[in-house]
């Protein structure tokens, strides 16, 4: 779309009704004929390596194809809207919304984040907010240090709720309440302001929405959610938990959570068998590694080198060299010197200058007495790795020394 610095991709029946260089608006109606409710949606962060592809909005025709106006903000980059025009483009929005009989503010994440913290200026009716944060400002939430690098580089100077919502806006707030930093947002939103009704989604993580899609149920129930607010959270809920089994996504953060409190009360075999069917769902090292530290916490050293064995037999790339440190440790910790130098050294082929491999194979030399060859390896980790390689070479400089 022409007339932006903002890199978009709308029809060139929606109308820009604000642009910067910081934020542009577009009013994108549904036909001729206005809907009773206009839906202002607040896109969400963009990858980084995305921010220079064209933006399409937030549900932007999904909302159309319900008969719904909208009016898209679509930010410069991942700013958290921290924009000093947000007063002006909102007193243009202001200047459509006044055209139509309800104002609904939608958005996830971030955009979530905006659209409460614009509801001062908007006054919206309802708002729909799926997994906002109460902010990244470090300063503000010790709790969640996931966004500090970005937050450093930006300037929070609309950052203030007391200021930026509206107490008489209804919002809901969609978010898993098993997801630790998702949780204390919402307790912050729930503290600050007087309306908020919550809308529990457990095992579906951040991705809310996704978790709704992969149920078929967008766009129906998130339209309704949208223009129904609160009064839609039950049935949410009910539909919901009918089709829940049927999304991976949330079969898997159950059998994560399954499998932590099976090792939390100990039940080995129960432990192992969730870890390993989400391994089985998704594939990821992460998973494999989550069934072979159930065994290092729960069993013995062999069972714990047997499934890092396992586990580098299965994976189906190359396997991280984590995989090779523990199964070394594991098996000499198990008195399998043999097995463990073997394989150590088998793993430095692949990963030469692996920090946890050259400290395994240095304590292997220190355990079969090759005091000659620890102390080359010491040198070795203390000329590759440094500052890093000081603890470990301290904690056995009485052996290596004291040795002829």
């Amino acid at each position: 779309m022409q007339g932006s610095s903002i890199p978009l991709d709308f029809p060139e029946r929606d109308q820009i009704i604000y642009k910067s260089d910081n934020l542009v608006a577009l009013h994108c109606k549904s036909s001729e004929v206005p809907s009773r409710q206009l839906v202002i949606a607040f896109h969400a962060l963009q990858l980084t390596h995305n921010l220079e592809l064209p933006r399409r909005g937030q549900s932007r025709e999904t909302l159309r194809a319900a008969g719904l106006d909208s009016i898209q903000i679509v930010p410069r980059g991942n700013h958290w809207y921290q924009y000093a025009d947000i007063e002006a483009m909102m007193a243009e929005v202001r200047l459509v919304a006044e055209e139509y009989i309800e104002t609904i503010a939608y958005g996830q994440s971030m955009g979530a984040y905006a659209a409460i913290h614009t509801s001062a200026l908007l006054r919206p009716t309802k708002i729909l907010a799926i997994c906002p944060q109460f902010s990244i400002d470090p300063r503000k939430i010790s709790f969640d240090s996931g966004f500090a690098r970005l937050a450093a580089s930006i300037s929070f100077i609309r950052d203030d709720i007391k200021k930026n919502a509206c107490q008489d806006t209804e919002i809901v707030i969609a978010y898993d309440q098993l997801l630790p930093h998702d949780y204390r947002h919402y307790l912050e939103y729930e503290r600050h302001l007087k309306n908020v009704y919550r809308l529990r989604m457990p095992f579906c993580g951040h991705g809310v929405s996704e978790a709704l899609k992969e149920a078929g149920m967008i766009p129906g129930q998130l339209i309704k959610l949208i223009t129904d607010g609160k009064d839609q959270i039950n049935s949410t809920r009910q539909i919901f938990r009918r089709h829940r089994l049927r999304i991976p996504k949330y079969q898997d953060a159950l059998r994560l959570s399954l499998t932590k409190w099976y090792m939390k009360h100990k039940k080995l075999d129960k432990a192992s068998d969730q870890a390993f069917k989400l391994y089985e769902s998704n594939r990821r090292f992460s998973s494999l590694q989550l069934y072979c530290e159930v065994a290092e916490k729960l069993g013995t050293p062999e069972r714990a080198a047997a499934r890092w064995f396992f586990a580098i037999s299965i994976y189906p790339k190359t396997p991280p060299s984590l995989s090779y440190v523990r199964a070394v440790k594991y098996s000499r910790l198990a008195g399998d010197i043999s097995i463990a130098k073997t394989t150590c050294l088998k793993a430095l082929t692949i990963y030469p200058k692996d920090f946890g491999l050259m400290r395994e194979h240095l304590d292997i030399l220190i355990q079969t007495s090759d005091f000659l060859g620890a102390k080359k390896i010491a040198t070795e980790l203390q000329d590759t790795h440094g500052s890093k390689a000081a603890d470990v070479i301290q904690n056995r400089k009485t052996i290596l020394f004291n040795k002829n």
